[in-house]
């Protein structure tokens, strides 16, 4: 299997978690430090066949010297007569070694073929010597020819090699990713279970959605890892730990230190709306930082709007009714019941400025009577009598 995904989105982790999981021994390899030989196949030595055994080496030495020297040596270490010996003496004089020639001395975990599953990190920055030694791997299970019967899986993480050259990778040659039975793309994103399970629900839950609001130019400065980095640094605020010293300053670190600080939006929401704490929502959405994030929950839930929308400042409702199509057709169907959607629809037409909405706001009031009066009633409440005259004056419905 091969993984394919930007830094930081934890291919490595999810990969040890596997293999731990499922209680298979395995060797990680950093692929661009791995060397073959000394990793894979094994180092060269020299081996003997029938070697001369070290005593006897010593006795040849000592009978360059003198054969009695030697046989002298003999009988006082091994205890034995001088006739004896000397017999000893004479076959070591004689005696020659075989040949000579190298072996190879494999990794230990390859030469007891103990291992079940091999990863390799990084794998297109390896030198293509390992790149070919893994090709071997992936469709024999075998490092020249020589088979590993308890391999079970061959896996490899690689970043994406691109045009722009973001990453100093080699291009894997086309017949070595296709030795990868499975390729999986990993997503540039943080993993919400596992950053649940290692900071606790409100902490990751505010952190992802700081993340998932930032520019996709800053979220390649603030990869999954970097996002780790900052929330550990986080658990050690109370001992001078500063998530400011791992973010860069684009990426508005001061959101998700509040962020951090308060809970995730989403929760904010909940207990507002759970509340109908209708001056709490206004001061909560005042706040530029909760009412950029909190429009991208509110948005998708017209219960949500029903209650959110009208404590929104009139400019907020304007700009809102110009840039999003669903929110302005909610509040363009209920401004016949709602002051604060009449009075920004009252002013929309008035100022004539967006065509689109102020056609949209004719069309509606000429075809719904009973909206149209509602709409009038609202607008009779109005402090000037001279804006309810717009009415009649045919500004909005002609």
């Amino acid at each position: 299997m091969l993984f394919i995904g930007k830094h930081g989105v934890g291919k490595t982790a999810m990969v040890k978690d596997t293999f731990e999981r499922n209680g298979l021994k395995y060797k990680y390899f950093s692929a661009s430090t791995m060397d073959p030989w000394v990793d894979f196949i094994g180092v060269p030595r020299e081996k003997v066949e029938d070697k001369v055994p070290d005593d006897f080496k010593i006795i040849k030495e000592l009978s360059r010297v003198s054969k009695e020297i030697a046989v002298e040596w003999v009988v006082a270490n091994w205890k034995m007569p001088a006739e004896q010996a000397t017999a000893i003496v004479d076959h070591a004089i004689n005696r020659n070694e075989g040949a000579t020639f190298l072996e190879l001395v494999k990794p230990q975990c390859f030469a007891n073929d103990e291992v079940e599953a091999l990863f390799f990190d990084e794998f297109n920055r390896s030198p293509k010597k390992v790149r070919n030694a893994v090709m071997e791997l992936l469709q024999f299970k075998s490092i020249n020819g020589v088979k590993f019967p308890n391999l079970k899986i061959v896996w490899a993480a690689i970043n994406p090699d691109d045009d722009e050259e973001t990453y100093d990778v080699e291009k894997l040659d086309p017949a070595q990713q296709d030795r990868f039975q499975v390729q999986v793309q990993v997503p540039y994103e943080p993993n919400a279970e596992w950053f649940r399970s290692k900071y606790g629900k409100k902490v990751a839950d505010s952190a992802l959605e700081w993340w998932n609001d930032l520019p996709d130019e800053s979220k390649n400065l603030v990869s999954p890892r970097r996002l780790e980095y900052a929330l550990t640094m986080w658990t050690y605020k109370d001992s001078g730990g500063d998530i400011r010293d791992v973010l860069p300053d684009a990426a508005n670190v001061t959101k998700l230190v509040n962020s951090l600080g308060n809970g995730p939006i989403s929760e904010h929401i909940e207990v507002l709306m759970r509340d109908k704490n209708s001056e709490a929502a206004r001061i909560f959405m005042s706040n530029e930082n909760n009412y950029a994030a909190a429009m991208k929950i509110i948005c998708k839930s017209e219960t949500l709007m029903e209650f959110f929308l009208p404590v929104l400042e009139k400019e907020k409702i304007s700009l809102l009714m110009a840039d999003d199509e669903k929110i302005c057709d909610y509040i363009l169907k209920h401004c016949g019941t709602v002051q604060a959607f009449c009075s920004v629809c009252r002013d929309i037409a008035e100022a004539n400025t967006n065509g689109k909405i102020v056609k949209k706001i004719r069309k509606i009031l000429s075809e719904d009577e009973k909206l149209r009066e509602a709409f009038m009633e609202l607008e009779l409440s109005a402090p000037s009598r001279k804006e309810t005259s717009s009415l009649q004056d045919n500004k909005f419905v002609k």
